[in-house]
């Protein structure tokens, strides 16, 4: 941007600066015809115009007389704040707020919408809720009480109980007894004998679409011994009679003893093994027959025979 020879000399008188080359007397040489316009200070920078007085610059003053064009300086100053502000001529520069320009409280819009909001979320949850809330008793769902290695359920107080489940409507009325199982563990738990247990939800083994809430009767009882082995003698059982004047002479049984697993209690005052009945009815001579051995629902035999071998003599009965 040039300025005028006036203004030229107003600037250089009032800043003391040399006139812009163009503009000075010498036609642009700065040594002007042997004599230097800034006199022997040849390494003296030229001082820096305050901000306001620059020219082509936001603030900056026009000096009269400037052959500067007005409308060419507005619009190269519009541009460059444009650009400044991203684009935006209405927008303030970034990082700064805009002196008395107005700010606009977004609130009352927004605290309409934030209240609709609230309103639509908690009615969605009170409807979730309310269908998420069913409830269901289920009647008759088994018990299992598990146990470790060598422990045995004597007994217990129910084996059958009532489980009430919660859920949606639809899952709900389809759940069955058949879905459902109580399982009692009591794998790592060393006591022996009667022993109350309390049955909670997390007992229930359960379909995932469905939550245990409760179960009745809450509590167990059952009663817990110890496997053991115990060897013992077999007793045969005869039935019938023989025929007049004989009379049976010995009886020889293969094997004798056998080896019982039960209890510790049970087999404790156990004493012998008997077999099923043996019929001697009419029978007048020796005979051998194999015979299963008789056992309750509490013992075992740990081998797979469960008959021994029943041989029985049958003598005449010799007169006095």
């Amino acid at each position: 941007m040039c300025l005028s020879a006036d203004a030229a000399r107003r600037v250089a008188a009032r800043f003391g600066n040399a006139p812009p080359r163009r503009h000075r007397s010498g036609g642009g040489n700065r040594r002007a015809g042997g004599r230097r316009q800034r006199g022997n200070r040849r390494n003296l920078r030229r001082p820096t115009r305050p901000a306001h007085q620059r020219a082509g610059r936001p603030g900056a003053a026009i000096v009269a007389g400037d052959a500067v064009d007005a409308r060419a300086a507005e619009a190269a100053l519009a541009a460059r704040v444009v650009a400044t502000r991203g684009g935006r001529p209405d927008a303030a520069p970034r990082g700064r707020k805009t002196r008395g320009a107005a700010q606009v409280n977004p609130w009352p819009t927004n605290r309409r919408l934030k209240l609709t909001a609230f309103v639509i979320a908690t009615v969605t949850w009170l409807a979730v809720s309310n269908i998420t809330n069913d409830r269901r008793v289920v009647t008759g769902v088994p018990v299992e009480v598990r146990t470790g290695a060598g422990v045995l359920v004597l007994d217990q107080s129910a084996t059958l109980v009532d489980v009430e489940v919660r859920g949606t409507r639809n899952d709900v009325r389809q759940v069955q007894r058949d879905d459902l199982l109580v399982v009692l563990d009591l794998s790592r738990d060393p006591r022996r004998g009667e022993q109350t247990h309390r049955l909670g939800p997390s007992a229930v083994l359960a379909p995932r679409w469905v939550q245990p809430v409760a179960v009745q009767p809450a509590r167990l009882t059952v009663v817990v011994d110890e496997l053991v082995n115990r060897e013992l003698p077999v007793e045969p059982q005869l039935t019938g009679a023989l025929p007049v004047g004989y009379e049976i002479e010995r009886i020889e049984l293969h094997p004798a003893r056998v080896v019982v697993r039960g209890p510790a209690t049970k087999l404790a005052q156990q004493t012998s093994v008997h077999t099923l009945p043996i019929d001697v009815t009419g029978r007048q001579t020796a005979f051998r027959e194999r015979v299963e051995l008789s056992l309750d629902a509490l013992t075992d035999l740990p081998d797979a025979r469960r008959w021994v071998e029943v041989d029985v003599r049958i003598r005449a009965r010799q007169a006095p």
